[in-house]
């Protein structure tokens, strides 16, 4: 049976190795990515030149509005009213009794209307009720 301490060794001598490995793996990946488009590591025989032509396989994404994701669009109908904040709105939704402040619409406390749009995530308003729904489009209003 082998010793605690040799087995302590083994233990040590094999996470030594392991990391040994890894930061090798590393040192390849990285001069691996400096070699140039010839792979052999030299850009002109001895000439010491580096290339400086840019890669656009490295360009940044960038998120445009067709790679954006689609908010949950809602229909809702409700009461518009004043909010307990100077100038804030909200709207009462008539099935549920929640308050949302309106973001957008031109809505005007008093009216009756029935609009779609969607809850605003992350977003802080002024007007100190509900969580912010922005509307995209009103489509009936009454008074």
């Amino acid at each position: 049976m082998p010793s605690t301490t040799g087995v302590a060794r083994a233990a040590a001598t094999s996470a030594t190795l392991g990391a040994l490995g890894l930061v090798l793996s590393l040192v390849l990946s990285v001069s691996a990515c400096g070699s140039g488009s010839g792979g052999s590591g030299s850009a002109g025989a001895g000439s010491g030149a580096t290339s400086t032509t840019p890669s656009t396989a490295s360009a940044i994404p960038t998120a445009t509005p067709s790679t954006l994701p689609s908010p949950d669009v809602e229909t809702i109908i409700g009461v518009v009213s004043a909010g307990t904040e100077k100038g804030c709105r909200v709207l009462t939704v008539d099935v549920t009794g929640e308050v949302l402040p309106p973001i957008g619409g031109g809505l005007q406390p008093g009216m009756i209307v029935t609009v779609r749009g969607y809850r605003l995530k992350g977003v802080r308003t002024t007007c100190m009720q509900g969580k912010p729904f922005k509307i995209t489009e009103v489509v009936t209003t009454s008074t």
